[in-house]
């Protein structure tokens, strides 16, 4: 297919979580290219609203799709998560993981549901607990800043979230 032979054509690509529309006019024969970006925004307010302080919500290829600034993690990071969740890999417990920059405690992994809970390493976060679920295709990670907000408040608004992001296939 040419632009000349058609009057108009779509043509959509995913690349990680962004869409392009490019639209091809034989008129002019130029492309415009419209960028459609999936808004993982409210997820991670949802995952705020009920308790959450700190969290993100990345791709199980490492790809960010939204996150706290102070939880930045980066794509390798994220990819040693899903390998520890999806190979059963005990090493985690006695090499601990490094995410967003801190070092974490494997506390436990729970196989049937995918989830890791952990604790902060070092002494600036050491009250922390962060949880991580996955999904189909995401990683859910939340965590608390103060010692107000227990564990469990944490591991039910990112299971929250998670189960959400299963039902619509994600």
């Amino acid at each position: 297919m040419d632009f000349e032979d058609n009057c108009m054509e779509w043509c959509i690509e995913t690349l990680f979580s962004c869409m392009v529309v490019e639209l091809c006019s034989s008129s002019t024969n130029k492309s415009l290219l419209y960028d459609m970006q999936m808004s993982w925004e409210p997820y991670l307010a949802q995952l705020q609203s009920v308790g959450v302080e700190i969290g993100g919500l990345y791709g199980k290829n490492g790809a960010l799709w939204a996150s706290h600034p102070e939880f930045q993690c980066n794509p390798n990071e994220i990819l040693i998560v899903v390998d520890a969740l999806t190979s059963f890999n005990d090493n985690i417990y006695s090499t601990g993981l490094i995410l967003s920059g801190k070092r974490w405690t494997v506390i436990r992994r729970e196989n049937d549901v995918e989830v890791l809970i952990l604790k902060g390493k070092d002494p600036d976060n050491s009250k922390t607990n962060l949880i991580i679920a996955l999904s189909g295709m995401a990683v859910v990670c939340g965590a608390n800043k103060s010692e107000d907000v227990s564990a469990g408040v944490i591991r039910n608004g990112v299971e929250r979230v998670r189960d959400y992001l299963k039902s619509v296939n994600y």
